[in-house]
């Protein structure tokens, strides 16, 4: 059986996906922003930060 965001969509409460990826979205997307304030040389966190950001839109947008 194949696991993907478009089943956790079904068998979870939309409303509640929904609402928590985009918070978890906004937070990294406060991140980023810190980062590129704080004048950040390192490009780990960045890729990091990518790397979730598009794992919780492969979630947000089926739920959505």
């Amino acid at each position: 059986m194949a696991w993907g965001s478009g089943l956790l969509a079904d068998a979870a409460d939309r409303r509640r996906l929904v609402l928590v990826t985009s918070t978890a979205l906004a937070a990294v997307s406060a991140a980023l922003a810190a980062q590129a304030f704080a004048g950040s040389r390192l490009l780990w966190p960045l890729y990091a930060l990518a790397a979730v950001q598009a794992s919780l839109n492969a979630i947000n947008y089926p739920a959505r």
